[in-house]
């Protein structure tokens, strides 16, 4: 999840996308995941709670569900599954 959000706050990102930093405030297993209609299912299922610092409006973070607060930070919870290989870790977002 880091090297996912460390694109969005490089200044080369595009204007439309670019975050002034970001936070993972919490990961944990929800146990309701394996019964919830998500795709894909990975090897490891976790929810991601993080912020990012919105840098403009309209941009494409406000297509995710979540909450800002008064100083344009917006929180966002993100499932995620994870595959496990010979060549190492892959995540995926999983969704409804």
């Amino acid at each position: 999840m880091n090297l996912w959000l460390a694109y969005f706050n490089a200044p080369q990102a595009p204007d439309w996308c670019r975050i002034d930093g970001y936070k993972i405030d919490n990961v944990y297993y929800d146990e309701r995941v394996p019964s919830l209609p998500l795709e894909p299912k990975g090897d490891v299922m976790r929810v991601v709670q993080f912020s990012i610092k919105l840098v403009q409006m309209p941009n494409i973070w406000m297509s995710f569900p979540g909450t800002i607060d008064q100083q344009n930070w917006l929180q966002i919870r993100a499932d995620v599954a994870i595959f496990h290989s010979t060549d190492g870790y892959t995540m995926k977002f999983a969704n409804p």
